[in-house]
């Protein structure tokens, strides 16, 4: 049977799919799932076919200018899957289609032959008779592999594919190693490597195929078209990297279980401390939770915590005695040590004593960062610099002083103290790991290297993990004193004038448990997810006024409809109110079910009367 009408989805944020022509000679040729060439508002744009239909309710419609599949790009499973992405995260059918696409075909004058059609998942054998979800805490990281080797050669065996999730791409080369030296004879793909236009595309028909055995990747590789899916590895879960930053703003942990649905395949979630939301769900949802640590097997490194009420260090080194005397007993034993301090650059403020004056980073709303190895200011956010000035750009004087320290400062420091040993630092700009030094002062880069050891670990300014003002600063802080705890092979010492924290508790003890059980306490008391979900609508425009008013309006709107159980908080500047260029303020809302409060507010946004230049997006669970 022909059809006359396609549904077609572009990817703009527009929740409907439109009516195109089908033009004489393609109606044979047309099939759900191909990228066509359309023309929207004017302009040449890619679209989706997401049906067919002989007539339409529009008199005067568009021809479809191209077909640019011989067989479809998305099979049946894929447009489910991304119609269910569109649904939970509020973008639209075509905006979460062109993210599953490479980005090549996301052109609409990339074509793509291929030589047969789509393989169809109902033509084979799942090898498991029900969804089976694993969290595979191992603390140590040293017990999971032989595990997840395991899974991946049933899977194989079973002449079905694999997906293998890491949070950085620094850490793909070395799984890939293992996943080769283990699986010889099976095709390994990588799909964080940037490649040109025509390799991206053979890449992508090779996986579409089933010519690859395991596809590994960061988040946007769970959207790699293998036909015969039966297992996906979540590596390191908890990493706040599988959050996506952009429209759609998705986690990789939820569309994974998406998919998994879809495909009726396995997930394996692996971490040393596992998210908050993921021990939740696997009590909620049943999941097989399997600890790979017994408290006998756990090290026998102390935990030092230094309670920095009773030190000054305005008047003395903002490393304390206790632990200057821990430094100097690991030298004399020729150890390592390490100083783990969250701050880039020499000083974080810098400011002139005379008039006050701030140099701030002209696109943010921030101060900037004194690199001193380079005499520059830096902005953290947009990389804005500007060499350091000699004088006040205000006043005209010479008193522009910098204060606050950075790793640059603490390592001038340390050198001054420990003359005698070599002292070296390490942050996302080093190329490796300073192995002949003494002494490393690190920001948080380092945890990307699981294989660093050292004698001494100390947490400088543990305090400033919990004052970020975020529902998951507790979280955050946890998972880095025991990733560091398991680095520290005598000591972890921690800097701290919160000793009575739970976190600090919970980490001293090695009580997963406990941590888990007082914060999901905390949470529900507190609703706050994973009890209820947070829905941020954020606001940008150029001019502070005009997204400042126009907040304050959407607010009133939203304000205005009759809710069941969702709660609208007030319109507020973000934590940086502006940001490359851009004003920002967000309206919260909060609600046990995500689609019933997102209906709302496309019901809202959909009236809404926007000025011009001004932004909305949607960010579900932020």
């Amino acid at each position: 049977m022909t059809f006359r009408i396609a549904h077609v989805v572009v990817g703009l944020p527009l929740d409907q799919a439109f009516d195109y022509l089908i033009p004489q000679d393609d109606r044979s040729l047309i099939r759900i799932g191909q990228r066509v060439r359309v023309l929207f508002n004017q302009k040449t744009r890619l679209g989706v076919v997401v049906g067919l239909f002989q007539n339409s309710r529009f008199k005067k419609l568009n021809s479809i200018l191209a077909i640019l599949d011989q067989n479809p790009s998305l099979n049946d499973k894929a447009l489910q899957f991304t119609q269910e992405i569109s649904d939970y995260y509020g973008c639209s059918w075509g905006e979460a289609i062109e993210t599953y696409l490479p980005k090549t075909l996301r052109k609409p004058s990339a074509r793509l032959d291929q030589s047969e059609p789509l393989a169809s998942s109902s033509e084979f054998k799942d090898v498991l008779s029900q969804q089976d979800h694993i969290l595979l805490h191992d603390w140590r990281g040293t017990g999971r592999w032989p595990f997840i080797l395991k899974a991946i050669q049933d899977v194989l065996s079973a002449q079905q594919n694999v997906i293998f999730l890491v949070p950085e791409k620094s850490m793909i080369e070395d799984i890939k190693y293992k996943l080769q030296t283990a699986f010889k004879d099976t095709s390994i793909v990588s799909t964080a490597q940037e490649l040109p236009g025509s390799q991206e595309i053979e890449q992508w028909q090779r996986i579409q195929r089933g010519e690859v055995g395991i596809v590994i990747g960061t988040r946007s590789a769970i959207f790699s078209p293998t036909p015969r899916l039966g297992l996906i590895v979540l590596y390191e879960e908890d990493y706040e990297a599988y959050k996506q930053d952009q429209l759609p703003h998705y986690h990789a942990r939820e569309i994974c279980q998406m998919r998994a649905k879809i495909e009726g395949c396995r997930i394996i979630f692996v971490s040393s401390v596992p998210s908050v939301e993921a021990w939740f769900q696997s009590q909620k949802k049943g999941w097989q939770r399997i600890s790979l640590d017994s408290k006998e097997e756990h090290p026998q490194t102390s935990f030092q915590i230094v309670d920095m009420t009773n030190y000054n260090p305005q008047r003395s080194s903002i490393l304390s005695f206790p632990l200057q005397n821990r430094i100097q007993k690991c030298l004399e034993n020729k150890g390592k040590v390490i100083l783990f301090m969250n701050r880039r650059g020499f000083s974080t403020l810098t400011q002139c004593s005379q008039c006050g004056f701030t140099l701030k980073c002209e696109r943010c709303d921030t101060s900037l960062i004194y690199m001193y190895s380079k005499k520059i200011l830096l902005c953290r956010h947009c990389n804005y610099t500007i060499p350091l000035p000699k004088v006040c750009p205000q006043c005209h004087k010479n008193y522009l002083r910098s204060t606050g320290s950075g790793i640059e400062k603490l390592e001038s420091e340390v050198a001054r103290l420990y003359p005698h040993v070599r002292v070296s630092h390490y942050d996302k700009e080093s190329k490796s790991w300073p192995t002949d030094a003494s002494i490393v002062i690190a920001t948080q880069a380092m945890l990307r290297q699981e294989e660093i050891k050292a004698q001494l670990i100390a947490i400088l300014q543990f305090d400033t993990a919990l004052s970020h003002g975020d529902f998951r600063s507790g979280e955050r802080a946890f998972s880095l004193l025991m990733r560091l705890r398991r680095m520290a092979e005598e000591c972890l010492l921690v800097q701290t004038r919160m000793r009575d924290n739970e976190c600090l508790k919970a980490a001293s003890k090695m009580n997963f448990d406990q941590f888990y059980q007082e914060e999901l306490k905390l949470r529900r008391e507190l609703k706050f997810p994973p009890y209820q979900h947070f829905i941020a609508i954020e606001l940008r425009a150029p001019k502070e006024d005009s997204v400042l008013q126009q907040s304050q309006e959407l607010f009133r709107q939203l304000s205005g409809e009759t809710f069941k159980k969702i709660e609208v908080l007030d319109a507020h500047a973000n934590p940086i109110p502006k940001l490359r260029d851009t004003y920002r303020y967000t309206i919260m809302l909060r609600s046990r079910s995500v689609k019933p409060a997102l209906s709302v507010i496309k019901k809202v946004l959909k009236n809404f009367k926007r000025k011009s230049g001004l932004i909305i997006t949607i960010n579900v669970d932020p």
